[in-house]
């Protein structure tokens, strides 16, 4: 039986809601489901980096809780504040790098459930994927530099730009899980307008250097015709 989108996007779908972002599992179905080598390459990278993010996340997260922190004044477990004039260098490093691991696996989810219907189609009509329902093409490059981007700005939120405290009777970290979330979806909307302007402007582009190339063309054709005795043909020389 033929594959079909909605086939698909099922079986990513269903592996992705499993707990995608402790595994990247839907990667693995894609390089099942595509013929296509590149593409294969590049799904199996980026299932790779899955296991990456949750390795680093877990090495931090031991560390972390292993009684090593010092005591926030204000009785929270950790907070912004308490993070950057608390602990000392080396905590302040292994707790900044648990998070970026983190980070990168969520914002990997959240952004490849996003294409799970396109990827499904793609791949049952046999064609390459696509990144972020654009024209372009998927590969781990591109698709890794957009990740980053938004680990990076999400990043940069918790630790500097939005205060936040974990624990005690004013944790605020459903507020800036909402934030990120918002980040990590901001990020890939403007992604998909800038590639899909990319791939505008680039065709916009061939297709005026076609119409020059036909113009050349028919200028030379026409200069030919002109030449209409042996002697006159002198004149095309």
């Amino acid at each position: 039986m033929e594959a079909s989108p909605l086939t698909n996007c099922g079986y990513l779908l269903s592996v992705w809601a499993a707990f995608g972002f402790l595994h990247g599992g839907h990667w693995c179905v894609l390089t099942c489901l595509t013929e296509d080598k590149a593409m294969q390459k590049v799904a199996r990278a980026h299932a790779m980096s899955y296991a990456a993010g949750i390795v680093v996340t877990a090495l931090g997260g031991g560390y972390c809780q292993s009684g090593t922190a010092k005591r926030c004044p204000g009785g929270e477990d950790m907070s912004q504040e308490c993070l950057w004039q608390e602990q000392d260098l080396a905590y302040q490093i292994i707790y900044v790098l648990h998070y970026i691991g983190l980070a990168w696996s969520f914002t990997h989810w959240v952004m490849d459930g996003a294409q799970l219907w396109s990827w499904g189609r793609q791949s049952a009509l046999g064609q390459p994927l696509r990144i972020v329902a654009s024209d372009v093409r998927l590969s781990h490059f591109r698709y890794s530099g957009i990740l980053w981007f938004a680990v990076l700005l999400v990043s940069l939120t918790w630790m500097f730009f939005m205060p936040w405290s974990a624990g005690g009777s004013s944790g605020t970290l459903g507020s800036l899980a909402g934030v990120l979330l918002l980040e990590m979806l901001l990020v890939q909307i403007v992604a998909c307008g800038a590639l899909c302007l990319h791939s505008r402007l680039r065709g916009a582009r061939k297709a005026v250097e076609g119409q020059g190339s036909d113009t050349e063309a028919a200028r030379v054709r026409g200069g030919n015709a002109a030449c209409v005795s042996p002697r006159e043909k002198q004149c095309g020389a």
